[in-house]
């Protein structure tokens, strides 16, 4: 997903675009900045303490590393069976709110899952190089079994999380980059940063309009391709999150191609899109949409939205869904373009660019 900042309209614009990415900031991704506001010299004040603190939510996040003078995921996890684990807030803020997303999504994102996820991130890890081995039905039925948020034990006055059962383990992969863009667009506005468009990985979230008045415009990858397939016209403050099957996956060695997006259902990728995207107010929750959506189908989907606009009354929640060019689905919502069928929710219907 590129954000595209209209940049042929710059010489019209009464302030300067300033921009800066960052590839090395956590998330096995990249963090970006775009900002009209500022001078030079006090965007990259603001750019270094903004990609910071998006790097210090990955090591918080992080399941696969230890970080010196830091209790993370990790540390959760490797601790499970044993004892409760003192965190920092942040940590216990993301899990009620991954707990309260696996109500709304009916389980379709389930951070205690981590088990089934690790076995199929060492077979993705492991066929690097090319054709691999893909786990077994009993593997991956073994490790699905192992889940469920009863073991997972929050005290929020002693500030600890402790999982009871050794076999169970979190893997926040499904919010964790949504949850830190947002608390860095929020990090911006507390510094008085009143327009600009926080990028991590795909995950956009803009702080107000351009002042040109011209809005935003985020494109949505095309998965059969290197550009953008669409692009939706964003308002001043809103964010947008992308799942697809095109980030991460490998061939298997019965020639096969496996995403990491796993069906909570069915333990295996899910096969009903390409991409699923949400468009909201809130990063965390555009990208948690965005991988449940990812393992159901439209009706299922559609449900869910409904659910988070009962929830949230306040915001939207509209989505895009990427699918083969000859799947057939009974809606007017739809328009086939030249390699994908797109579908997408009724309020995006004068949003999208074609």
């Amino acid at each position: 997903m590129l954000l595209t900042a209209c940049a042929q309209d710059a010489d019209r614009v009464p302030q300067e675009l300033l921009s800066d990415v960052c590839t090395d900031c956590g998330f096995d991704t990249f963090f970006s900045l775009q900002q009209f506001q500022l001078s030079p010299e006090e965007f990259q004040t603001v750019f270094r303490e903004a990609s910071g603190y998006f790097r210090h939510c990955s090591d918080l996040f992080d399941i696969y590393h230890n970080y010196q003078g830091m209790n993370n995921l990790k540390t959760v996890n490797d601790m499970a069976g044993i004892a409760p684990v003192g965190v920092e807030p942040e940590i216990i803020e993301l899990l009620k709110e991954a707990e309260e997303m696996y109500e709304l999504s009916d389980g379709g994102m389930d951070i205690t899952m981590g088990s089934l996820f690790g076995v199929w991130h060492e077979y993705r890890t492991a066929a690097a190089d090319g054709p691999g081995a893909v786990p077994s039905m009993n593997e991956v039925q073994t490790a699905a079994a192992q889940r469920g948020w009863e073991y997972i034990v929050i005290d929020e006055e002693a500030g600890t999380v402790y999982i009871t059962d050794p076999g169970i383990q979190l893997d926040a992969g499904a919010i964790a980059k949504g949850w830190a863009v947002e608390k860095t667009a929020l990090l911006l506005q507390s510094h008085g940063i009143l327009t600009g468009a926080v990028n991590g990985g795909g995950n956009v979230r803009t702080l107000g309009a351009k002042p040109n008045g011209k809005p935003w415009r985020t494109g949505i990858q095309d998965p059969a391709g290197s550009g953008a397939l669409i692009n939706v016209v964003c308002l001043d403050e809103e964010s947008v999150a992308t799942s697809g099957d095109y980030e991460r996956f490998f061939i298997g060695e019965d020639g096969q191609r496996y995403h990491h997006i796993i069906d909570t259902d069915t333990g295996l990728p899910a096969q009903y899109w390409h991409s699923v995207s949400i468009v909201t107010q809130r990063s965390d929750l555009a990208d948690a949409l965005s991988t449940a959506l990812f393992t159901m189908s439209l009706e299922e989907g559609n449900t869910v939205l409904q659910k988070m606009r009962d929830k949230y009354p306040d915001m939207e929640f509209e989505a895009v869904w990427i699918a083969d060019s000859d799947a057939v689905y009974d809606t007017p919502y739809q328009k086939l373009t030249h390699s994908e069928l797109v579908i997408y929710t009724e309020g995006l219907e004068e949003r999208i660019e074609w």
